[in-house]
């Protein structure tokens, strides 16, 4: 493959006086992701990344399938390297017209003269480059909805001819906003709610609450592995923490009522993140929670459980109905690993009828019956991350 690609990028062209900052990381994270691959060299231009390449057993797809995971990019295009002289452009592009083999009726020419020192202005260029397509083809002029839209960027060193745009993840590069830590079960709403955050530009440190009971001890948390993996393609290599959870349980089960159950595992799950934030250096943390989807996920019960948290929650899912967040799950690629069978341990004795309007002052009474500190305590001390890359599961 020759030639390069142009990488644009929207939401971070707004942040006047920290673009620079923006552009640093997102520059990074993309040579990152673009290490299993070779490239000539990759620079910042005019708002834009531009990379060149020349090794022809690379192909553009190889090149799509990374560049559209990274988040910060709004969208990317292959194009043709011109040099800066209308001979040059010209042969570009009718390269491009010929190599569309008359799939399309209508065209425009769309130039930008980023760099001001090019002799010829936008408009003339448009003007003879849109005559020279009419003479070398069939094609016809539609300004307002063409069939191929052939754009044309005069930059310092060279012009870039090219067509197609693909669109990227859009938002702000990984690692720009900070850390955060993410609650990840095997369901559905966890791993997009995750997702979306590290599209804002947080780096997302994941924890998964295991199930050791009678009906999940000896499963392996292959299922979690692959979510956080999948994750890893648009945020990097991602640390899990895997949280024994069984004991917890236990204390909770023997000693408290049962409907109120669920709230008082999720407040426990909340002191054990606490240490994970600080220990990470995390601000805040990650919830998949969708308002009044399931019990806890009342106004109420959201509001006794976020009370045990001593960083920010950021819910990013809290005004979705399920079809919006299947529909994203779909397109991350982490719906079919949700769906796998996985016994989470919400699952394990689930009351029939859960509370729905807590009072934060009775749970706090409850938690007080319990002795949850040594355990919590001796949680924390023996957890160590696992490292997970895009490839180290499927």
């Amino acid at each position: 493959m020759n030639g390069s690609v142009v990488i644009k990028y929207e939401e971070i062209s707004l942040k006047k006086g920290k673009r620079a900052f923006f552009e640093r990381i997102l520059l990074e994270n993309i040579k990152k992701a673009l290490e299993p691959l070779k490239y000539k060299n990759i620079r910042k231009e005019y708002g834009r990344i531009v990379i060149g390449f020349d090794d022809e057993n690379v192909s553009e797809k190889d090149f799509a399938g990374f560049l559209e995971k990274v988040p910060g990019i709004s969208n990317f295009s292959f194009v043709l390297n011109a040099e800066r002289d209308m001979a040059s452009i010209r042969e570009k592009v009718l390269e491009i017209v010929n190599a569309d083999g008359g799939k399309s009726r209508t065209f425009k020419i769309q130039a930008k003269r980023i760099d001001k020192s090019f002799g010829v202005k936008s408009m003339d260029i448009n003007a003879e480059m849109g005559g020279f397509v009419i003479e070398e083809s069939e094609l016809a002029v539609d300004v307002k909805n063409p069939d191929l839209r052939i754009r044309v960027d005069i930059l310092k060193d060279s012009c870039l001819v090219y067509t197609d745009k693909i669109k990227g993840v859009g938002g702000l590069p990984v690692g720009s906003s900070g850390k955060l830590v993410s609650m990840i079960s095997g369901g559905i709403d966890s791993p997009v709610a995750g997702f979306m955050m590290a599209k804002r530009g947080a780096k997302i440190i994941f924890a998964h609450f295991q199930n050791m009971t009678e009906y999940g001890e000896g499963r392996s948390c292959d299922k979690i592995e692959n979510l956080v993996s999948q994750i890893a393609k648009f945020q990097g290599e991602s640390k899990l923490y895997v949280v024994p959870f069984e004991k917890v349980q236990e204390e909770v089960l023997s000693k408290a009522p049962h409907k109120q159950s669920m709230l008082l595992f999720k407040r426990a799950m909340f002191c054990i993140v606490n240490e994970i934030a600080r220990r990470e250096g995390a601000k805040g943390f990650v919830m998949g929670d969708s308002l009044s989807q399931v019990a806890s996920q009342t106004l109420e019960n959201a509001n006794v459980i976020y009370d045990a948290a001593e960083f920010p929650v950021f819910s990013p899912l809290i005004g979705m109905n399920k079809i919006e967040i299947i529909e994203i799950a779909r397109r991350i690629g982490t719906f079919d690993i949700s769906s796998e069978p996985y016994y989470d341990c919400f699952l394990y004795k689930l009351p029939k009828h859960p509370e729905t309007r807590a009072d934060l002052e009775v749970i706090k009474k409850m938690e007080e019956k319990l002795d949850l500190e040594p355990i919590i305590l001796k949680i924390v001390a023996n957890l160590q991350p696992l490292l997970i890359g895009p490839e180290s599961r499927r």
